[in-house]
C-alpha cells in the first residue's frame, strides 16, 4: 500500500491495491477511486454510491475531494 498526500491538501489518499485509491480527510474515509482504464476514472463516494467519471486519476481525487453531502444523504460534486 502506498499513501499519496497531494501538497495543499488536507485529504490522504492511499492506494490499497493496484489502480485502487482510499481517500480519508482528518481520518474520516470519503470515498475511493477505481481505475479501470487509463482514461476511466470511477469515483465512488463512502458509501459506494457511483459519484461520476473522469478521464483522470487528477481529475477523479480531486472530485471526491470536493464532494458536499446534500441533504437527502446524497453526494453531490460542489
Amino acid at each position: 500500500m502506498s499513501t499519496i498526500s497531494p501538497p495543499n491538501s488536507d485529504v490522504v489518499w492511499a492506494e490499497v491495491e493496484h489502480g485502487f485509491y482510499v481517500g480519508s480527510r482528518g481520518g474520516e474515509f470519503l470515498g475511493y477511486v477505481d481505475v479501470e482504464h487509463e482514461t476511466r476514472n470511477v469515483v465512488c463516494d463512502m458509501y459506494s454510491r457511483p459519484v461520476g467519471e473522469f478521464t483522470s486519476l487528477a481529475e477523479a481525487m480531486h472530485a471526491l475531494e470536493t464532494l458536499q453531502p446534500s441533504e437527502e444523504g446524497a453526494a453531490s460534486i460542489a
